[in-house]
């Protein structure tokens, strides 16, 4: 076999494989909204040592609607860091513009964490505390993450858990909702692309333009598919 010919083959051979389709599981797709699709795959023979047990390392996969050029995005590792370790991968969810895939994993004992790639690149990075993750789909905090995080009153004693909103680096902006005031109602309103009317001041000051970065400079009216507000890349 010439030379040529056996780099044609394998070059043949490699786009066929690339060009499979793998079987999808019937629930826990998160779609964005060009039609690709993610997905999270067991690994019950692989474990990893987390912060409170070992768990199934999993991974992190994203493919076309049909299932045909699947990646490998994420998979588990054990890590000195908390931060840095994933095991147990759940709840992924594409920002609005596509350009990034968060996810959920195990952490500390008392929350997991939210975890962002970067489609692009395939740079994975951890992004918050969290116990549960959903990002706002369109409105002027799209792109926004709206997290349940636990935390301790600094004096009193004791805990609490409450909905954040969040931008795409894990920055707090402001409370989303309390167990105190319909926490469903103001989730609903929140991820419907609508701001409700007695968010903070804070939110509504962004969401008008009237707030202004750390150089002075207004924050922009429009927005885009991916608000500015949320988008900590921009």
């Amino acid at each position: 076999m010439s030379r040529g010919f056996a780099l044609v083959l394998i070059v043949g051979l490699v786009s066929c494989r690339s060009a499979e389709r793998i079987s999808l599981p019937d629930t826990g797709l998160a779609r964005a909204a060009d039609g690709r699709v993610a997905f999270v795959q067991a690994t019950p023979r692989r474990l990893v040592q987390t912060s409170l047990e070992e768990q199934e390392a999993t991974e992190l996969w994203i493919a076309s609607a049909d299932g045909s050029n699947a990646r490998l995005l994420v998979s588990g590792r054990a890590s000195d860091s908390v931060e840095r370790a994933i095991a147990s991968i759940s709840s992924p969810r594409f920002s609005p513009d596509g350009h990034r895939l968060y996810f959920l994993s195990t952490a500390w004992v008392t929350s997991a964490a939210v975890h962002a790639v970067d489609l692009a690149s395939g740079r994975e990075r951890f992004v918050a505390p969290a116990n549960s993750l959903e990002i706002v789909p369109t409105g002027p905090l799209s792109g926004c993450l709206l997290v349940d995080q636990h935390r301790y009153w600094p004096n009193e004693g004791g805990s609490y858990d409450w909905t954040w909103l969040l931008s795409s680096d894990g920055r707090e902006i402001a409370l989303a909702a309390s167990d105190s005031d319909g926490m469903e109602r103001r989730l609903a309103t929140w991820m419907s692309g609508h701001v409700p009317t007695d968010a903070p001041s804070v939110v509504r000051a962004l969401v008008n333009g009237t707030a202004r970065d750390s150089s002075g400079t207004p924050t922009p009216r429009s927005v885009p598919q991916t608000s500015p507000i949320c988008d900590a890349s921009r």
